[in-house]
């Protein structure tokens, strides 16, 4: 995502959704924090919202998620398994058709939770419940985190 966005804020996503099983959890270390604040935010989706809205776009349409040198894994953006209940899979950038308005859509379904991580500090993310996204960075380029995935 950084490669694609740079120094930039991201947009809201599933590391991974591309796979055809993206990591359930995923864990990030702050190596070092910079000197700027750069936030986490965290989209926390209210379930029952997500359960009585009518949004055929998130729910019934079904999606290509595609790296530029991989096959497509199609999925629906919010899809429904009996040992969770509701996951979602989003990623605009692997998204190859238009997807304008779909971040927004999903944003409405929930709220958003803003993290800043210092040096040594750790934030584990469930890959498949919420979506995240990292904010702007500054030209103090000398924030690191390390990530890591299971489950």
């Amino acid at each position: 995502m950084s490669a694609i966005y740079g120094l930039s804020q991201q947009p809201f996503h599933t590391d991974c959704a591309s796979w055809p099983r993206p990591p359930r959890m995923l864990s990030l270390h702050c190596i070092e924090g910079g000197f700027e604040e750069v936030s986490t935010d965290i989209l926390v989706f209210d379930w029952g919202a997500v359960e009585r809205a009518t949004a055929v776009n998130l729910k019934e349409v079904v999606w290509p998620f595609q790296c530029q040198s991989k096959r497509a894994v199609y999925g629906t953006i919010l899809q429904r398994l009996p040992e969770i209940g509701w996951r979602v899979r989003f990623d605009p950038t692997l998204l190859r058709v238009a997807c304008n308005g779909l971040e927004k859509e999903l944003c409405s379904l929930g709220r958003t939770d803003s993290i800043v991580l210092q040096s040594g500090h750790w934030l584990i993310i469930d890959n498949y419940r919420t979506l995240h996204r990292r904010s702007r960075v500054g030209e103090s380029k000398s924030r690191r985190v390390r990530r890591c995935y299971w489950g």
